[in-house]
């Protein structure tokens, strides 16, 4: 996904909304990205709709095939979003590297 514009900037809406470009085959993703666990979950769901386009456009549907019903959409974005809440709540440890050769 080509366009991913997340830096806050005066006059640029808050919120996040991804848009999809038919024609071109491609998603621009539009957010206010200030660091909040709020705003890495909303990035999160952004991401899986663009993918979800993307993944439509691989498999070469057509622009009819492509307007699924938001029910079935937001049960995979519901999904990525509880799994990024689970990562940020309950980190995994991480491995220390070794720097240098023995």
């Amino acid at each position: 996904m080509p366009g991913f514009d997340a830096e806050p900037r005066p006059g640029k809406q808050g919120g996040a909304f991804c848009m999809e470009i038919a024609g071109v085959g491609e998603s621009r993703i539009l957010c206010n990205f200030d660091g909040s666990l709020d705003q890495v979950s909303t990035i999160a769901h952004e991401l899986v709709t663009g993918y979800h386009y993307e993944c439509m456009v691989r498999a070469g549907k057509t622009e009819t095939q492509k307007m699924i019903p938001m029910t079935v959409a937001e049960n995979s974005l519901h999904y990525v979003r509880n799994h990024v809440n689970e990562a940020c709540a309950h980190p995994k440890p991480t491995i220390p590297r070794k720097t240098g050769y023995p």
